[in-house]
């Protein structure tokens, strides 16, 4: 009678031993598998993102907002462009016929003082001939190579 219980016992406890075993197993599935979709949810996440920082790159007003929140880098290469750009617009004042301001060619050649890059995109050059100041509102374009092509957009005499 003692090695009856002694087998039924045994047999309880392989019994309860294989529930666990597969039980577990199930559950080690399906967290492996939850992680899986975590992983490629997360990767979906990271382009998604980089997509959004591109655009946001591009935006009109990113160049101030990075000047007053961005991080240290951003700040780096913002200010960076900036000075390239402000090189490249006091250029032109070695130039004869300040090529930026055709409309203004009979009234003297206007040379730029004050300039202020907006961003990515947009200058705001402020020039004087001496007797009257005038702004200048530009497009610009950087190349890979670092050359700079300015548009004038509007040209306003005080």
């Amino acid at each position: 009678m003692k090695s009856k219980i002694f087998l039924y016992l045994f047999l309880f406890t392989a019994l309860l031993l294989l529930f666990q075993l597969y039980n577990a197993n199930s559950v080690l599935r399906h967290s492996t598998a939850k992680q899986m979709d975590q992983l490629e949810q997360i990767e979906a996440l990271k382009d998604s993102l980089a997509v959004l920082q591109i655009q946001y790159e591009s935006t009109e007003f990113h160049s101030l907002l990075i000047q007053s929140t961005g991080t240290e880098k951003q700040k780096t290469m913002a200010k960076q462009r900036n000075e390239a750009v402000r090189k490249a617009l006091l250029k032109y004042n070695l130039s004869p016929g300040n090529p930026l301001f055709p409309e203004a060619a009979d009234k003297g050649k206007f040379l730029i003082s004050n300039i202020l890059v907006l961003n990515s995109k947009w200058v705001v050059a402020g020039c004087s001939n001496g007797q009257q100041s005038g702004q200048l509102l530009l497009t610009y374009h950087m190349a890979v190579d670092g050359a700079i092509q300015f548009h004038p957009i509007d040209f306003r005499i005080d």
